[in-house]
């Protein structure tokens, strides 16, 4: 009965928000979903009504200067950023499936860091800017969480989705400047690395783990930093 009357008396927004971590969810859902729709923007080859309205023409206006390469150009900008919020969006669903819900505080902090830096950055655009706090969020998750599976698939799913766009639309547009494109083999060859170097001791650790003990338990993480 009295499970009965507390429901009862649960609102229903309070219900809904728990303790932050759906809203939270909801935004790296949201990031995930607007990166989504400027990869289909680029493909399908459209701006957006205040893009037009800003440039004072039209995708098809402004491609008749310099052979298309200015359209192209903001195009592979899209590109790249649309795959940095969904990267960043992978990266927030785990770090609020895990180590938000086991009570983490660094996964609390890489929040409102990013946040700040992130949804800031759109402020730098008034000084022809960019941050980008995708970097950021990885930095964190690698060095301050647990070596698990659920870690290893967010790293795969984030890394693979922002490198196969931002290297991916380079020959599609036909920049194919080496020096440009250095950084990024580099990043990829790293990233690739580590994924296939880290995947045994992060896929396979937990099934060594004794029955009952979880990894993200404070008996888990006081035998790891016993090690």
């Amino acid at each position: 009965m009295n499970g009965t009357a507390h429901s009862r008396d649960e609102s229903l927004v309070a219900s809904l928000i728990g303790d932050g971590r759906p809203l939270l969810a909801l935004v790296a859902v949201s990031l995930m979903l607007s990166g989504g729709f400027a990869l289909f923007l680029s493909a399908t080859g459209h701006f957006l009504p205040h893009d037009v309205r800003f440039l004072g023409m039209d995708t098809e206006q402004l491609c008749g200067i310099h052979q298309c390469r200015i359209v192209h150009f903001m195009f592979h900008d899209r590109v790249s950023f649309g795959g940095a919020l969904i990267a960043i969006g992978w990266l927030y669903l785990w770090l609020v499936q895990f180590p938000l819900r086991a009570g983490e505080p660094w996964a609390w902090w890489v929040f409102v860091i990013s946040g700040i830096s992130g949804f800031g950055s759109f402020l730098a655009y008034l000084g022809y800017g960019y941050l980008d706090s995708c970097g950021l969020i990885l930095f964190f998750c690698v060095w301050c969480g647990l070596p698990t599976k659920s870690l290893w698939q967010a790293l795969a799913l984030a890394g693979g989705t922002g490198f196969v766009t931002a290297i991916g639309i380079h020959p599609l547009i036909g920049y194919t400047d080496l020096t440009h494109r250095a950084p990024a083999y580099a990043g990829v060859a790293m990233f690739v690395g580590g994924i296939i170097l880290s995947y045994k001791p992060m896929c396979r650790s937990e099934m060594a783990l004794p029955a009952g003990l979880s990894p993200a338990s404070p008996t888990f993480e006081a035998s790891r930093s016993g090690n």
